[in-house]
């Protein structure tokens, strides 16, 4: 299967080219969206059902439909809230494990993370959301010494122990709270091999085609587990293109003739949720452009399932200011398609659209 069928069946599979009805359905799809840029998560999720807007999908996470923690990659997640639980299961102990070196490099000692979360514990219970600044003082009043990023790593930990998550924004500041409180646990919990079956098959279906080794990247597995994952789902088929073993969903077929102009998310999973990118990217000057070495993965532009630039915005009282930096000069008919999806992300926000587009980058 060439590149191109690849990535239009990923447009159709994600909800991009084919949308959905609403926030909380985009997130169960496609069981965690990448939320480390809060408003990019949430656009990521109103690109996908149309309609909804930024402060639509801010409701859904005030009320706990959707929910935002640490989940893989020990990396900032949106999920529905009836995944988190099993996912953290999953997921979240490998986490710890993995990270544990890293902590102690840091100067963060395994007894500092134990007595913290007695402490997150006591001062979250009953309800409470408070800031992370609330936090570190509380912590700091009870003789636990932090150094610089210290409580941002006592809260990933914590949220990978299933103690915390992100709570109900206060103004505009984000605000922790208890996950058993936030949450409501599972009547029943999925032992690791139902689990892992079932993540796999909920991202082939969500991502599909992919290899073992997107997923192993995606969900922070070993490669062994991935394969096993992927061997142990059900209702899919594999090809093989290029000597890579992709696997999706069995009789997936394409619904559209792939063409269509998107503005995606910075992070958005059409690029971040796979290993391999060069079915929508495989320039090797415009990889440089669009994700940088350390995991920055720009807000993108995308053409007929080909990532053709990178897009900007700013805020100023009423009005988003959207500037477009394409690989190529765009044509008039291309640039009247762009300023719709422009306009709609203004609509996402309440705001006025103030286009501009200096050229290539």
């Amino acid at each position: 299967m060439a590149k191109m069928p690849i990535a239009h069946l990923r447009l159709q599979q994600q909800h991009i080219s084919h949308p959905i009805n609403t926030a909380v359905a985009a997130a169960t799809h496609l069981v965690a969206v990448q939320a480390q840029d809060y408003a990019a998560a949430k656009w990521a999720l109103g690109l996908r059902a149309p309609g909804v807007t930024d402060a639509g999908i801010e409701a859904a996470y005030n009320a706990g439909s959707i929910v935002r923690t640490w989940a893989f990659r020990n990396t900032l997640h949106t999920l529905a809230a009836d995944d988190v639980h099993w996912v953290l299961d999953l997921v979240g102990q490998r986490m710890i494990s993995k990270h544990a070196t890293y902590y102690r490099q840091h100067g963060i000692e395994e007894s500092t993370l134990r007595k913290s979360q007695p402490i997150l514990h006591r001062v979250l219970e009953g309800g409470q959301h408070l800031t992370r600044e609330a936090l570190a003082d509380a912590l700091t009043a009870r003789r636990i010494k932090l150094g610089p990023q210290h409580i941002n790593f006592i809260l990933l930990r914590a949220a990978m122990d299933k103690l915390v998550c992100y709570g109900p924004r206060q103004g505009k500041a984000l605000t922790f709270t208890l996950l058993q409180d936030w949450v409501k646990p599972p009547k029943a919990t999925l032992g690791f091999d139902e689990a892992l079956a079932q993540l796999a098959q909920r991202y082939c279906q969500s991502r599909g085609p992919v290899t073992s080794a997107d997923f192993a990247w995606w969900a922070g597995l070993t490669g062994t587990d991935a394969k096993k994952g992927m061997e142990m789902a059900t209702g899919l088929e594999t090809f093989t293109s290029n000597g890579q073993t992709y696997y999706m969903p069995a009789g997936l077929k394409l619904q559209h003739d792939g063409k269509g102009i998107y503005l995606l998310a910075a992070f958005d999973e059409y690029l971040v949720g796979y290993a391999d990118r060069s079915a929508a990217l495989d320039d090797p000057t415009f990889k440089k452009v669009v994700y940088t070495a350390n995991g920055i993965f720009f807000p993108t532009i995308v053409i007929n399932g080909r990532v053709e630039g990178i897009w900007k915005r700013t805020f100023k009282n009423n009005e988003v200011y959207v500037t477009l930096h394409p690989f190529s000069p765009l044509s008039k008919t291309r640039l009247a398609a762009i300023t719709t999806v422009a306009r709609r992300y203004a609509a996402f926000m309440g705001c006025k659209l103030v286009l501009s587009n200096p050229g290539p980058t």
